[in-house]
């Protein structure tokens, strides 16, 4: 029993079944691919109802230790990821965050600029209620700016 799996293992190893359709493709330059894959999946007739129950068991073997390899990776996969979607709902956050403050300083930034633009207003004004009143120099307006900046 143990050899006749061994045979089966063989007969069906994924490497040997490359290397012969790699075989086969270079050969038959394409055109017998179709064919060849088609055989793939078509039991040899020679083989019995046990032998196929045999290959079953040997690939399931086989790919249960492959599967216990491939869920430790995924579960590191999943990890992975699940530690990046927590970064970016973070990061998120703080973008919200901190657009809200540019909006409240971009407000305060306008708000500042009206009040500046008033109080520029009213100097204006001030200046030419006073050059009405009486002529001035434009030195002296010159000299007077110089003493409110002081």
């Amino acid at each position: 029993m143990a050899k006749e799996r061994a045979d089966i293992e063989e007969r069906h190893d994924p490497a040997n079944e490359l290397e012969r359709r790699h075989r086969a493709l270079r050969e038959d330059g394409g055109e017998g691919s179709s064919r060849q894959h088609d055989d793939q999946f078509q039991p040899p007739d020679n083989q019995s109802a046990c032998d196929q129950s045999d290959a079953r068991l040997s690939t399931v073997s086989s790919s249960t230790a492959f599967s216990e390899a491939t869920k430790k990776e995924l579960d590191e996969i999943n990890r992975l990821l699940e530690d990046a979607q927590k970064r970016v709902n973070s990061s998120q956050a703080d973008d919200e965050a901190m657009n809200k403050e540019i909006k409240s300083v971009a407000a305060a930034t306008r708000q500042k600029s009206l009040e500046i633009e008033k109080v520029s207003e009213e100097i204006g004004r001030f200046w030419d209620r006073q050059l009405d009143k009486k002529m001035i120099t434009p030195s002296m307006v010159f000299i007077a700016l110089l003493r409110m900046m002081d």
